[in-house]
């Protein structure tokens, strides 16, 4: 039977779940600074500074919900930062793309962009960032990940 709690067991379901709040949190905090400091900051401003704000917020909220892991932070956060201003560089130059040369509406850019970078993030957070995660396998009780 297909329970939450067994979808839950899944690096994949979490990493939706966590990651729609933690889009949801980024994109909100562009949006409000974008629109409470517009002008004089523009859009590549106002995606710098929620950027800072929704990778703090990000690399909490996977090491402890997502991968679970007990490795040690030295070990993940250069791993996690890296893909993070990877992230943050790639989304600058879409937008940039989007606003700038295609002329496209920013706030539907940024929400397009997000959902694309986000696909990708997984793949690289999953087979390098937390690549050495004591990740849960499925086959192991509900309870056994109520422990971790």
């Amino acid at each position: 039977m297909l329970t939450l709690k067994n979808i839950l067991l899944h690096a994949e379901a979490r990493y939706l779940l966590v990651g729609s709040w933690n889009t949801t949190f980024a994109y909100a905090t562009f949006v409000f600074i974008f629109k409470t400091f517009s002008p004089p900051l523009n859009h590549q401003g106002a995606l710098v500074i929620s950027s800072i704000i929704g990778i703090c917020n990000s690399y909490f909220t996977q090491r402890r919900f997502v991968w679970k892991s007990t490795d040690t932070i030295h070990n993940e956060i250069y791993k996690f930062a890296t893909v993070a201003v990877l992230q943050l560089l790639a989304g600058m130059a879409l937008l940039w793309v989007c606003v700038d040369v295609l002329k496209f509406e920013v706030l539907i850019s940024q929400f397009l962009i997000t959902i694309f970078l986000i696909i990708i993030t997984f793949f690289v957070l999953k087979n390098w960032t937390f690549k050495n995660r004591n990740s849960i396998p499925p086959q192991h009780s509900i309870d056994k990940l109520e422990e971790i």
